[in-house]
């Protein structure tokens, strides 16, 4: 009796402890001056410390116990988890983590194989609850301060500007104020809650066998949210052969809009969705890689194919200065593009980068050559009517 009594109060203490840590994070998280990499570590420490793996010989009180919490919230179909008191969500995530340590006691202990089917079922179930909830947060209406206006490119704005999300966190400029685009420039895609919510809720989800699945609904939701920030910087996705059919004065206001938009998308939009990968599942690198890739590849990569229509399209010399613009762009972002773009998955945006930065090179040689000929083809003796300037000089200085 002293023993269970020991045990019943170690556990009230170690509650008050874990409850104390996370009112601290919560605290903090509301002072300007404590960064978001503070508040992430501190909250991993206070996770692992309100998880510790626990052993019982009283398996039926401890799946009796689990089955109460984990049915519970599969059969609520109006409540979400994560909305509820934060002692629910801990009691739920401690059941989890407890029903998985008690699977891999019963597969040591002969005779138990009805309790490892229900602690089956169980699992099934906690996760089928843990990835609607992973899918909500992530679906959240949050858009972060992305447009042209906000980033300072051209325009003024104020630093102080940002979004406001269902956790009541702003959602901006929080790390690096500089909004320029000369640089990558990370920003806060998620409030911080919700990411440690979502990571916590990955931990598990990836602990449990779907890792795919964890990809899967990561993929679907944050690819909706990249098409909507990349069209509201102003990208527009124009074929290869609306480029060649395009009237000169259409093309060149599509090609301003694209390298402002271009290094927004590298330097803001990506960089910073890299980093939030690179949060939610820290410490679960193969799937941070796979979510990235699924998310950003295929975008960028059809933002650089842009410029690979206009290096391939009609090299007339009007055209010369607007390509050495793509040119120089694309020269800039390359160091950015390998730091954004490092994974091994990712490699083949590296090198479609770098093909087209070539191409772009061999167009702005070929509009000079071009250029060439054309000065040296003009051998007119004909006066221009009036004496003023020749068309050709004109143009040329």
């Amino acid at each position: 009796m002293e023993i269970q009594e020991a045990v019943a109060a170690a556990g009230e203490e170690e509650d008050r402890v874990v409850a104390t840590a996370h009112h601290i994070v919560k605290s903090l998280g509301s002072s300007e001056n404590m960064t978001r990499d503070m508040l992430t570590i501190l909250s991993m420490s206070t996770e692992n410390l309100g998880n510790p793996p626990r052993k019982s010989a009283d398996y039926d009180a401890n799946l009796a116990s689990t089955d109460r919490i984990i049915s519970f919230w599969y059969y609520s179909s109006k409540t979400m988890l994560f909305q509820s008191s934060r002692k629910q969500v801990y009691e739920y995530l401690a059941a989890v983590d407890g029903l998985r340590q008690l699977m891999e006691n019963l597969v040591d202990t002969p005779g138990s194989s009805g309790k490892l089917l229900r602690a089956q079922r169980l699992m099934e179930m906690s996760m089928a609850r843990l990835r609607k909830e992973f899918h909500r947060i992530l679906s959240a209406d949050v858009e972060p301060n992305l447009a042209p206006d906000d980033c300072n490119l051209g325009h003024g704005s104020s630093d102080d500007e940002a979004s406001t999300d269902q956790y009541g966190s702003n959602v901006g400029w929080r790390r690096n104020r500089n909004r320029n685009a000369d640089e990558i420039c990370e920003i806060d895609m998620m409030p911080l809650d919700a990411v440690l919510d979502l990571r916590s809720i990955a931990k598990r989800i990836v602990a449990g066998g779907y890792g795919g699945e964890c990809v899967r609904i990561y993929e679907l939701t944050r690819k909706s949210v990249i098409k909507g920030c990349l069209h509201r910087i102003g990208v527009e996705w124009v074929s290869a052969n609306d480029v060649q059919r395009m009237e000169w004065g259409m093309l060149d206001s599509k090609i301003k809009n694209w390298i402002r938009a271009v290094r927004v998308a590298v330097r803001i939009l990506f960089a910073s969705e890299k980093r939030l990968c690179d949060e939610i599942f820290a410490g679960l690198s193969d799937i941070r890689d796979s979510c990235f890739t699924e998310v950003a590849k295929g975008p960028t990569m059809k933002l650089l194919a842009f410029g690979e229509s206009v290096a391939m399209s009609k090299k007339s010399s009007e055209r010369l200065f607007r390509v050495l613009d793509m040119y120089e762009t694309l020269s800039d972002l390359m160091p950015d593009i390998d730091t954004v773009y490092c994974q091994e998955s990712c490699a083949s945006v590296r090198t479609q980068a770098y093909t087209i930065f070539a191409q772009l090179g061999e167009s702005v040689r070929g509009i000079l050559t071009e250029f060439e000929n054309a000065i040296q083809a003009e051998n007119s003796k004909t006066p221009v009517p009036g004496g003023t300037i020749h068309p050709l000089t004109s143009w040329l200085v």
